[in-house]
């Protein structure tokens, strides 16, 4: 790829340099294989184990400019964080998003740090323990980085849009840069909130760049090759299963201990009321189902499950989804059929971290693709007819679907060109866009053209009723509906916790609950 100048990136010089050297950490795969083996006599210390794994191999780090974010960060109030979140999407309207502007200008600072934290390499954040289980260990909150960034992101969008568009293409690789960092989390819990989280940046910011700017094969031509170094792959989820099987480990050889009179192993109804008040699913289970079912559960045949389990996940985990969807069902289906209870409450099940994974390699590959799109079609005058023309590194990698065994579907149109994924379903359908990637009803994820998303100011009205029904109310005046919750995306407390807030509701005058 020939060497360019980036006019507008002058100033980020600096940052740039260090984006360049893209390498992440070498994945040391044999420390997270070398597991400590539980043991409810001996215990083993897991907490000392990951802290020590995650920290391997990171000598520049960026903690430090992120904990001083965290320290001062200006929360934003529910309102203007839901319009700091509109401002990325949709173009800046200087009176609706007046809450929005002054928060902006509260976190002047926050941004200043997280461009500081871009200009190092790796992100190593020491694991916060508020007890002696692994599963009671998380990673420094991280949520005032996530709606830091956002409002960089929005923070270039207004200035975008009164007429300056060099702070968004400077902070674009700035944010990116972000989304990596965060993406090192060690702890499962951590890493499974930053797929979404990056793949809106590829969306809400690297695409709609283009979508939005007068001249994209200029803008695609300046950023290519700094996008190309600053943009590595995701890396492995081998860490993400090892850190499950290491909590569930750990908190096994707690709430076991062994009885001299019965010849066995067994649970201490103490240690499970602890595990209780931590562990999500645990929370669910009522005293008579902890004494019926989870009591009497053997350790060695739990223990026995887990690692092998384990040992699966790990030979499959990281190969094509389309070559392991059918098995990664059937393991977790295992878990169902031949797990113990202990188990079955327990051991998470990892299509979700799969797909999300999925999404974001994909994501990535598609802007990618549609960067040197544009920057052929800036130098040659047109896009060219197939992927086989594009001269950019990695194009064998970049142009394979992360989600069927095939490259993304790509053909020219009168307006330009269309790119993208089969989805879930891994069917052509002709890219007929599903926002949920054809998880429900099929279909395909545009990524070019950029793809309508209707403003939450012209949605229908959710409303909740006083005795808890959901109902959609059109604005138009249209007949009103009943909604079941998954219909309007509730979520669990872990899922609010690693992605945007819910939209905030106030009462209606009717009695209802109206959704702002």
């Amino acid at each position: 790829m020939p060497q360019r100048r980036w006019g507008l990136l002058v100033t980020l010089a600096g940052t740039l340099t260090v984006l360049s050297a893209c390498a992440r950490p070498i994945e040391t795969m044999d420390c997270w294989r070398k597991l400590p083996e539980p043991d409810p006599r001996s215990r083993a210390d897991y907490v000392a184990w990951a802290q020590a794994c995650g920290q391997r191999g990171v000598t520049d780090n960026a903690w430090g400019a992120y904990a001083r974010l965290m320290a001062s960060f200006p929360e934003p109030e529910a309102k203007e964080q839901l319009y700091v979140g509109y401002a990325v999407r949709w173009p800046w309207e200087e009176e609706r998003f007046a809450a929005a502007a002054a928060w902006l200008d509260r976190a002047a600072a926050s941004f200043e740090l997280l461009r500081e934290a871009s200009q190092h390499e790796h992100l190593y954040a020491p694991l916060m323990p508020d007890g002696p289980y692994l599963l009671h260990v998380t990673s420094e909150k991280r949520n005032p980085i996530r709606k830091a960034v956002r409002g960089l992101a929005a923070a270039g969008w207004r200035e975008f849009y009164r007429g300056d568009p060099k702070p968004l293409r400077q902070d674009a690789l700035v944010m990116l840069r972000v989304a990596h960092h965060l993406d090192e989390a060690v702890t499962p819990t951590g890493r499974l909130g930053t797929g979404g989280f990056a793949r809106s940046l590829y969306r809400d910011v690297l695409l709609q760049l283009l979508d939005r700017c007068e001249d994209p094969g200029a803008v695609a031509a300046e950023l290519l090759e700094a996008l190309c170094e600053a943009d590595p792959p995701p890396p492995s989820l081998v860490r993400t299963v090892t850190m499950q099987y290491a909590a569930l480990a750990d908190m096994y050889q707690r709430v076991y201990r062994w009885d001299d009179a019965a010849g066995r192993y067994v649970m201490d109804r103490g240690e499970i009321d602890s595990v209780r008040s931590e562990f999500r699913r645990l929370r669910k289970l009522s005293d008579q189902e902890i004494t019926e079912q989870l009591l009497p559960s053997d350790y060695e045949a739990s223990i026995a499950f887990l690692k092998a389990h384990h040992e699966k996940l790990l030979e499959y985990v990281d190969q094509p989804y389309a070559d392991i969807r059918e098995v990664m069902d059937r393991l977790d289906g295992a878990v169902d059929r031949k797990g113990t209870y202990l188990t079955q409450t327990t051991v998470r099940k990892l299509r979700r971290f799969l797909i999300e994974r999925n999404q974001v390699v994909a994501a990535r590959r598609a802007t990618h693709l549609i960067y040197a799109l544009w920057t052929h079609r800036h130098a040659r005058g047109t896009f060219p007819p197939s992927l086989d023309e594009l001269d950019v590194t990695d194009l064998a990698e970049l142009r394979r679907d992360a989600f069927s065994p095939r490259d993304f579907a790509y053909r020219l149109t009168a307006e330009g060109f269309t790119l993208y994924s089969l989805g879930i379903d891994m069917v052509d359908q002709g890219g007929r866009h599903a926002e949920d990637w054809g998880f429900e009803d099929g279909g395909d994820y545009v990524f070019w053209p950029m793809q309508p998303i209707t403003p939450p100011w012209l949605r229908p009205r959710i409303l909740i009723t006083s005795d808890g029904r959901i109902l959609e109310q059109p604005r138009d005046g249209g007949p009103v509906r009943e909604l079941s919750p998954e219909e309007i995306g509730l979520t669990s407390q872990e899922e609010e916790e690693s992605e945007p807030a819910q939209p905030t509701r106030k009462r209606a005058p009717s009695g209802e609950t109206e959704e702002n």
